[in-house]
């Protein structure tokens, strides 16, 4: 996308374009409902070629957090208008300005004209929801809790458990008063699963809430069926253990982390598989010592992200997400000979599975998840 020959660089374009299309299309087929697409903005190669694609394909939303994701809108509004757009790369040890950029007019039909998604901010704190309201069109927040799985923002407090974990405190804590001054629809999310928390939420202005662990683990989830029966069991007899993982992601950011043993987030598991970076979706670009743009990656070998200008204490800890998370959803590859092991994440709430309507083989569906969260809350809650 960014370095080799321009025919490999065309090539890959054109596969990220057509890939986000195909998610955004299958997603929309058999309803009428409105889709939106996930976007991290640390994955800065990927955006212009994904928002195009998912626009192609009439995306509804786009959510964008892990970053500060200022450049989207305008991305958004360049292809709505036909115009190429442009996305600014951070390149660790540049002082120079790196453009990306994609003109849409070559994947358009001639006469078609694209229309806008809403775009929304995924933060944890109204300092950044208000900041970006102010300098960009924002069409609405996700104002995401710690508790929340997958990656998390960083703790504004440097303190940290005995176990390692990050330590949330006040200054952690949106002040929703003042998101809802700011005349937008916001959503909350992280430990929000339930009639009652819906009903709570509502009641401070929000339109709604984002749930993902009672989704990732019913049957509908892509994750794999062996791994999702272990982790529901161990839901429904006590035992799961989320943590947060300071080390974890290649990106910088907290992650959660189900420990299971077999998978990464055992030791054992962890020192034993062979370090490499074959996929590469969170890749730091930097400055070469000769000029030129390279790309490393903490989870890769120790002595080659060093090489690259890396210090040796960023790899300590890191977990190859990308290839563990998709291990996990079934999507594994063989490394030096064996395949590559799975890391599990999940949020740290995991109560509403004992309202679920459970199957006795532990499993149920995505509508009933909707059906529980739409259920009337109990008189008083709000």
């Amino acid at each position: 996308m960014v370095t080799g020959k321009p025919a490999v660089r065309t090539k890959m374009t054109r596969l990220a374009v057509a890939a986000a299309f195909v998610e955004v299309w299958l997603a929309k087929e058999g309803h009428s409902g409105p889709i939106g697409i996930n976007v991290l903005e640390k994955v800065q190669t990927m955006h212009l070629p994904v928002l195009l694609g998912a626009m192609l394909a009439g995306v509804d939303y786009v959510l964008v957090g892990a970053g500060i994701p200022h450049q989207v809108p305008a991305v958004l509004a360049s292809y709505a208008r036909n115009e190429p757009a442009s996305y600014r790369m951070d390149v660790a040890g540049s002082n120079e300005k790196h453009l990306l950029t994609l003109d849409p007019r070559p994947f358009i039909r001639p006469g078609t004209t694209l229309t806008r998604p809403r775009f929304l901010l995924i933060a944890s704190h109204h300092a950044l929801a208000m900041r970006l309201a102010a300098t960009v069109e924002v069409d609405g927040f996700v104002m995401e809790g710690p508790s929340a799985g997958g990656h998390n923002a960083p703790a504004r407090g440097k303190t940290v458990a005995e176990d390692g974990q990050p330590v949330y405190g006040e200054r952690d804590r949106p002040d929703l008063a003042k998101i809802a001054e700011l005349g937008k629809p916001f959503w909350l999310a992280g430990s929000y699963a339930s009639p009652e928390r819906l009903a709570e939420v509502k009641a401070l202005g929000a339109v709604g809430v984002q749930i993902g662990s009672a989704f990732a683990l019913c049957d509908e989830s892509g994750l794999r069926e062996d791994v999702k029966c272990e982790v529901r069991r161990r839901v429904a007899d006590g035992t799961i253990e989320v943590k947060t993982s300071a080390t974890a992601s290649p990106s910088g950011f907290p992650f959660q982390v189900v420990q299971m043993r077999g998978t990464l987030s055992d030791p054992c598991v962890y020192e034993s598989r062979t370090r490499i970076c074959n996929i590469g979706h969170l890749v730091e670009a930097y400055r070469k010592d000769g000029g030129g743009i390279g790309f490393r990656c903490p989870g890769e070998p120790v002595d080659a992200f060093v090489r690259k200008g890396g210090g040796s204490s960023e790899t300590i800890g890191r977990i190859c997400l990308c290839n563990g998370l998709g291990a996990a959803a079934g999507y594994g590859r063989m490394s030096h000979g064996g395949p590559e092991p799975i890391i599990v994440t999940l949020g740290k709430d995991v109560e509403f599975y004992a309202h679920m309507a459970v199957r006795p083989d532990g499993g149920y569906s995505a509508e009933d998840v909707v059906r529980y969260i739409l259920e009337p809350a109990p008189a008083g809650t709000a």
